[in-house]
Formats: C-alpha cells, sequence, structure tokens
C-alpha cells in the first residue's frame, strides 16, 4: 500500500482515526493477523520495509524519500489541518534554536511574501509574554526535545492558542504539545544535545508546500 511507509510511525489511536474504527478493533485485526498487538504489527512492516526498499542508505536518496512522502494521501490530510488554522485571520509565530531558528526566519519570511503577519522567534531567552489571542505558533525543532522550544509553545497552548510542530518524530515531547504535527521521519543525526546535522531540507520544503497550498487556498477565496 502506498500508505505503509507513513503506517509504521501512527499510533493505533491515528491509524484507527484514519480509518474510522475504534481502537479495539484496530487491535483485534492486529491479533486476527498473528500479532500480539500494534507494536508487533509496526515492527513487523517497519523490517518488512527496509527489507524490499529501492532507496540507497545515503543521505540524499534518505532526504528524497522523505519529500516524496509528504505527497501521500496520509501526509497531505496532516497538510490540510495546518493549512486550516493557518488560512485564518492570524498572527504566525515562527518558533526555532540554531539551525531550526534559520528554518523559523526563513519560514516567517515565506509567510510574509502572502501577506500573513508573520514573525520569528529564534533566542531562547526572548520574552513570549505577547497578546497571543490571535496567534498561531509553528515551532519547528528537529529532534522535538529542546525545552527552550516546548516552554514557548507550551506558553501559546496556555494562552488558547493553537500550534504546529516540525520535527522528525511524532513521538516527541513538542508534539504532544501541537495541535498538528508534521513529521518528517528523518534519520536524527544528533552529536549532542545542542548540536546535530540532520538536514533541514525536508522542514524546508514543507514550508514550501504550506506556503503553496496557502496561495492557492487564498486564490480561490477571492
Amino acid at each position: 500500500s502506498q500508505n505503509e511507509p507513513l503506517v509504521v510511525y501512527m499510533t493505533i489511536r491515528e491509524l484507527a482515526e484514519y480509518a474510522g474504527v475504534s481502537t479495539a478493533s484496530t487491535l483485534r485485526f492486529c491479533q486476527k493477523c498473528g500479532f500480539a498487538g500494534y507494536k508487533e504489527l509496526k515492527y513487523t512492516l517497519k523490517n518488512n520495509l527496509k527489507t524490499h526498499s529501492n532507496v540507497p542508505n545515503n543521505n540524499v536518496s534518505e532526504i528524497i524519500d522523505c519529500i516524496q512522502k509528504f505527497e501521500q494521501p496520509l501526509y497531505k490530510d496532516r497538510l490540510e489541518k495546518a493549512l486550516d488554522i493557518l488560512s485564518e485571520d492570524v498572527q504566525i509565530i515562527c518558533i526555532g534554536i540554531g539551525n531550526s531558528g534559520i528554518t523559523a526566519r526563513y519560514a516567517a519570511r515565506r509567510l510574509s511574501s502572502l501577506k500573513k503577519f508573520s514573525l520569528c522567534i529564534d533566542d531562547p531567552f526572548y520574552s513570549v509574554e505577547l497578546p497571543k489571542s490571535n496567534m498561531v505558533a509553528l515551532a519547528f525543532s528537529i529532534s522535538g526535545e529542546r525545552e527552550e522550544v516546548i516552554r514557548m509553545v507550551e506558553s501559546f497552548k496556555k494562552s488558547g492558542c493553537p500550534s504546529i510542530a516540525v520535527t522528525v518524530s511524532e513521538t516527541s515531547l513538542l508534539s504532544k504539545y501541537a495541535d498538528v504535527t508534521l513529521p518528517y521521519y528523518l534519520s536524527y543525526k544528533g552529536l549532542s544535545k545542542v548540536v546535530d546535522t540532520t538536514s533541514q531540507m525536508p522542514a524546508t520544503a514543507l514550508i514550501e508546500i504550506l506556503a503553496n497550498m496557502l496561495y492557492e487556498r487564498e486564490q480561490q477565496n477571492e
């Protein structure tokens, strides 16, 4: 199935919601297929995909394969949910630190070109005590575990503002605070807690995809 590469990263609740069934039904399906549970099914499926994958094990090919997943129907549902938030009359605050801060600055600039009020916060000590009544947090974090980014997103969430997380994993702590997570399933190449060499190309591609979708929606509404 064309959705198999995404299913291996989904929780049982997300898969059940996408299939239109209950989590109990999903678990029973796993057991009928001979698996002890959902985790065993995902483990087997992931190994099967690796065995039959035609993608060479190198960084460039992994990045290309990652970006191609954004075209799959299951991922487009996530993009549409993010677009629903961004297309409202809101002020967009792009958040990121280090390399992700550079990506956040580009996101703010790209969205500003569409006449969306967008700012970037790339300083973890920058005060976020802003009037958040009409704001959206668009947070970038490769690992999804940076305490400073999570703290800022948590501040927005407590004020009732929606947030979108762009990170390598939907099981990260940042994802738990986000209303929508756009994971890009790339191998995390962290050298330390604060330094990593993971590519920002998938995150940049997601910015471009969202910007193009936002432009098309605004054209349709005119």
